[in-house]
């Protein structure tokens, strides 16, 4: 059995992780609303899919619902979204959209379990650009192409890119190798000295709310960078394989210098995700959550 699972084993059974969280005297920032549990999917490097869930992704608890096998044979780079979306880019460049439903995949007209909604996107399989794709929580993509940032939306009504997709919101990203989407819209991005810059992009009316504040040196300890929504976040510490939770406020901004350890040997994975919109919390202005 995984480290990892023996991790879950021991959060299920009352084991609390160590780490403190750190409290400022600031005003105090809306709380984050959860369902039950955060959904984190991980590609582990034999091809099988993985769904694990995190029973306090509100509070950074170290409690664990459970963890389960729920596909084999994936490759390339797969990442999630809301309501239980699963993308995956194949080696070809071949995008795939995937819905776990709870109990099992949705089937798709013809009898498959995925759906291709476009071809092309390799550069995300490559190690350089794996950072560079992430989801928010109303199923629009976010890339890094080049010094560009763009906006993907598939309609799935319509089975086809809603119009606008591909568009360019901003230049100047090109020394950021990895952004990871919170909410709707909500963006961090790291730049060569590990420092994250928090964006918000209001996709509605096209304009960012929040751009380029809060940079939080330092990030190479904590590796990857994924949401369940809501401004929360987890990472996987690329030195030991701890997995980390931590909550971002625009003020005053990271809850914690480390985050909460919620678990250990996932430093493995290839790839570790999760559904987009277990989470929400509603901020100022037009993006509400």
């Amino acid at each position: 059995m995984r480290k990892k699972l023996r991790s879950l084993c021991l959060a299920v059974a009352g084991i609390a992780a160590t780490a403190s969280v750190v409290t400022t005297g600031a005003a105090a920032a809306a709380e984050p609303t959860c369902g039950p549990v955060a959904h984190i999917f991980t590609m582990q490097a034999d091809g099988d899919l993985w769904l694990y869930e995190h029973s306090a992704p509100a509070t950074g608890g170290f409690e664990w619902a459970g963890a389960k096998q729920i596909g084999s044979g994936w490759g390339g780079k797969t990442f999630a979204g809301p309501d239980g979306r699963v993308y995956n880019i194949t080696t070809g460049g071949e995008l795939r959209r995937l819905r776990y439903n709870g109990t099992g995949w949705d089937t798709y007209p013809g009898g498959g379990q995925y759906q291709t909604i476009g071809w092309g996107w390799q550069a995300y399989v490559q190690a350089a650009n794996r950072g560079k794709i992430t989801v928010d929580a109303d199923g629009s993509i976010y890339t890094l192409e080049g010094d560009q940032l763009r906006w993907w939306r598939y309609d799935e009504q319509a089975g086809a890119w809603a119009p606008g997709s591909g568009r360019v919101l901003d230049t100047g990203w090109g020394d950021f190798d990895l952004i990871a989407a919170s909410g709707k819209g909500g963006l961090q991005a790291q730049d060569p000295a590990h420092a994250l810059h928090r964006y918000r992009y209001h996709a509605e009316t096209e304009q960012f709310l929040v751009r380029d504040v809060v940079p939080e040196a330092g990030w190479e300890r904590y590796g990857n960078l994924f949401s369940p929504g809501g401004d929360l976040y987890y990472s996987v510490r690329p030195d030991n394989g701890e997995l980390r939770w931590n909550r971002f406020t625009d003020d005053p901004g990271w809850q914690s210098v480390l985050g909460s350890t919620i678990g250990s040997g996932w430093g493995t994975d290839i790839d570790v995700t999760a559904t987009t919109n277990d989470c929400s919390i509603t901020l100022p202005g037009p993006a509400g959550s």
